[in-house]
């Protein structure tokens, strides 16, 4: 499944990945839509999530398009219902490895570098092993089973400036 988000503008959907993934929004307060050809929150700040059915033996990947100094994530094994999830985020001089649970954020791992424009995310999942790669070099290896049965992966964002782009969901065997 992915989506490059080339489609028009819209500031009341983001619309669906191929083949079949309908991007939503759980409980955030954000309203999703399409910018440029990226997705983006209209408003708001929240997660846009596609539901796969599938939490292990996989992979998320995306690319953060627009930094704007706010933290924007690539949110995995997020619950469809409750705000629990786990993101691998931008946080200014880092990328973190967090999870969440009631929205509160607990930071598991930090890598220091600098995030740019156009950094590409990818997070594989192998039951409790997470391997975190950024622009293809691994960064971050950890053992996590929190929320291993849950199936909906996206993104996160914070500001309305922000901008992701190539999302790509795979099975990993």
């Amino acid at each position: 499944m992915q989506d490059n988000f080339t489609r028009a503008d819209s500031t009341a959907s983001i619309g669906s990945a191929t083949p079949t993934g309908i991007w939503f929004s759980p409980s955030d307060a954000a309203t999703l839509g399409i910018s440029t050809g990226r997705g983006t929150a209209i408003s708001g700040t929240g997660r846009a999530l596609i539901d796969t059915g599938i939490s292990d033996k996989c992979a998320i990947q995306g690319q953060l398009t627009t930094l704007a100094n706010a933290r924007m994530s690539l949110a995995f094994r997020s619950h469809s219902v409750n705000p629990q999830w786990l993101e691998v985020a931008n946080v200014g001089i880092s990328y973190v490895l967090s999870k969440f649970k009631d929205a509160i954020e607990s930071r598991l791992v930090t890598y220091s570098t600098t995030p740019v424009s156009g950094d590409t995310i990818r997070v594989e999942l192998n039951g409790p092993q997470i391997s975190v790669y950024l622009n293809g070099a691994i960064i971050i290896q950890r053992e996590e089973s929190t929320y291993e049965g849950s199936a909906s992966h996206g993104f996160r964002v914070s500001s309305t400036e922000q901008r992701f782009d190539d999302f790509k969901f795979e099975v990993r065997l």
